[in-house]
Order: structure tokens, then C-alpha cells, then sequence
């Protein structure tokens, strides 16, 4: 009888231990499925999803940067030159500190999947800065520039790329207006002048720095020949010999308006160092595609060192014919006296009208 009932108690301690069942293990391996299944979205929201916000914030820290540099650059200039590949563009200004004038030049250009800015001041290089650091090719950028609203449009686009993912990009076009000009009409002297042009008239300078055909540059870029402001464009006259000569020529922007030019009107303010220079204005011959031996227009620096203002109008119904062809105005600019002088051209304006 006692061993019946030890054996009744073994029984009883192996049914407390008894394992899971079929089951049990089923629906412990399910929810465990749905535990690790859970975590591994966390862990995939934790460590991947945060990137491409990332990357967004980086495309558009981009085009951010190129909106302040360039919004900032358009309001210091006077003018902005557009500029072959790599390049894009450059603005200028003058700056004055008490009697000293400094030419300041900002050209922007593509470099190795970068968007740089480069400074310079007089010549020397200030400062080189990258402003967009992800310029998937040189034609996500571009500078359009219009001489008639005197504005630039900046179309810019960033993409930031990783392996494996598509890529991100933001894009942008900022609108800069050069800062603000009175722009002073140049008139015979004894004229009042206005101070706007009147409505239908569109303002054109030269397009690019003027080419010296007789006589030595010494300084001024093509800045220079934009505003009144005492800012010249100077050229020294040949020298030996007896009457010393300044002859250079130019083309004007790009006439896109109006859409039939009825007359230009040609505007200059200069001085010579020398009173009684005479100053000659040639224009093309439309018959010879050369510059005309007759003289559009002449006139004399009467005083030395005193700035004057001269005006003259196109109206020759061949040579208009010809301008709303091609559009530019092809200009020489010959100066002469006996002694040795230096042509200091302030201004040399087009109204096309």
C-alpha cells in the first residue's frame, strides 16, 4: 500500500511540469511574428525615413543660398555681363571711399557639379564661395538676362542623390532687378535734360567693352560707359606725329524692341583733357556692310576737363532698314586735336524708338 501511494505522488509532480502544446507553440510563434514585424518598421522609420527629409532640406539649403547671393549681387550692380560656358555671368558696380573708386566684379560659373561665386575688387580676387554644392550639369543653371527691364531671371536646380534610392531635387527661378537707376538724357549742353526716357523709347548700351583702334586704354571697363557719374571710360591719344588721335568702336546690345525702330537716338558725355578736340561718330553703310567714310555726327570738346553732353539721331530710311534687319548698332568713335590728349567718355547711350 505505501508504494501505491508514492507512486500516486510521482504522477502528480510530472503532471506540474507537463510542456507546451501544439497549440500554444502556434499562436506564441504568431505573436512573435507580429512583435518582430513591428520592430522592424520602427527600426526602418528610425533610421531611413529621416534621410530623405534630409536630402530635401539639402536640395533646397541650395537654391536658398543662389536666391540671397544673387538677389544681394543684382542690388549692389550696375550692370551684368552674360559670359560664355563655364561661366554664366558677372555683375559690376563701382564703390567710392572718399576720393578713391574701386571696381568690384562678380562672376558666377559651373565648376564640377558646383554653382561658384567669385569676387573680385580691382582686379584681386577677394573670395571664392560655393553656393550650390549639388548641380547634377551645367545646364541646371541658368542666367537670362534682359537689357530692357534691366533684370535677371536664375532658374537653379538642385538634386541630391544616394545610392540605391531615387533622387531628390528642388528648383527654383529667382527674378533680380539691378539696383535702381536715374538715368540721366543726354542732351546738347544749354538743353534741359529729362530725367526718364518717354514712354516708347528703350535704352541699349554697348555690349561688350569698346575694341581701341588707335590710342592706349587706360581705365574704365564697360561699366564705365553706362551711367553719368563721373565714372569715364579713358583712353590716352596716339602720340609723335602731328594731330594725335582716339579711335575706338562697339556694338550695342541687342536691339529686341521696339518691334519696328523708327529712329535711334545716339547719347555721349565725355570730356578731353584738352579743349577743341574734335569728336566724329561713323556708323555702318548699309550698301557696304563697313563703316561709313562720312560721319553721322561731329562735334568739339570746347573746354579742357569739363564733361559735355551731345546728342544726334539716326533717320536715314536705308539705314533703318538695315538696323531692324540686324538690329545692333555698330559705332565708331574718332576724337583728334594737335597736342596730346586722353578721350575720358562717361556715357555712350542708344534709344531706340
Amino acid at each position: 500500500m505505501r508504494a501505491k501511494a508514492g507512486s500516486c505522488q510521482g504522477n502528480k509532480g510530472d503532471e506540474g511540469r507537463r510542456g507546451f502544446t501544439l497549440a500554444e507553440v502556434l499562436i506564441g510563434l504568431a505573436l512573435t511574428g507580429l512583435v518582430v514585424t513591428g520592430l522592424a518598421a520602427a527600426v526602418f522609420a528610425l533610421i531611413w525615413l529621416p534621410g530623405r527629409p534630409n536630402d530635401t532640406l539639402t536640395a533646397l539649403s541650395d537654391v536658398e543660398q543662389v536666391n540671397y547671393w544673387v538677389s544681394r549681387d543684382a542690388n549692389m550692380a550696375e550692370t551684368f555681363i552674360p559670359l560664355s560656358s563655364p561661366s554664366y555671368g558677372r555683375f559690376e558696380w563701382n564703390s567710392r571711399t572718399g576720393g578713391a573708386i574701386s571696381e568690384h566684379g562678380i562672376t558666377y560659373y559651373y565648376d564640377s557639379g558646383n554653382l561658384v561665386r567669385q569676387e573680385v575688387v580691382d582686379g584681386a580676387e577677394q573670395s571664392t564661395l560655393a553656393l550650390a554644392r549639388h548641380i547634377a550639369q551645367e545646364g541646371d543653371i541658368s542666367f537670362a538676362w534682359s537689357s530692357v527691364t534691366y533684370s535677371l531671371d536664375v532658374a537653379v536646380i538642385s538634386t541630391v542623390e544616394e545610392a540605391g534610392t531615387a533622387p531628390v531635387t528642388e528648383s527654383a527661378t529667382i527674378t533680380a532687378a539691378l539696383r535702381p537707376r536715374q538715368e540721366p538724357v543726354v542732351l546738347p549742353p544749354g538743353q534741359t535734360p529729362t530725367p526718364t526716357p518717354p514712354p516708347g523709347v528703350y535704352t541699349y548700351y554697348l555690349a561688350a567693352a569698346p575694341f581701341i583702334q588707335r590710342g592706349t586704354f587706360v581705365s574704365g571697363g564697360l561699366a564705365a560707359l553706362r551711367d553719368i557719374d563721373g565714372v569715364f571710360h579713358v583712353v590716352n591719344s596716339t602720340t609723335g606725329g602731328g594731330t594725335k588721335w582716339v579711335t575706338w568702336r562697339g556694338d550695342s546690345e541687342t536691339m529686341t524692341s521696339p518691334s519696328t525702330i523708327a529712329q535711334v537716338e545716339v547719347r555721349f558725355s565725355a570730356q578731353s583733357s584738352k579743349a577743341g578736340t574734335a569728336v566724329l561718330f561713323y556708323v555702318i553703310d548699309p550698301a557696304t556692310g563697313d563703316f561709313s567714310s562720312t560721319a553721322a555726327a561731329s562735334f568739339t570738346l570746347t573746354q579742357a576737363d569739363i564733361s559735355q553732353n551731345f546728342s544726334f539721331l539716326l533717320l536715314d530710311p536705308a539705314y533703318l532698314a538695315y538696323i531692324n534687319q540686324v538690329r545692333v548698332v555698330r559705332i565708331k568713335v574718332e576724337a583728334s586735336n594737335t597736342p596730346t590728349f586722353a578721350l575720358s567718355t562717361d556715357q555712350l547711350q542708344f534709344q531706340a524708338s
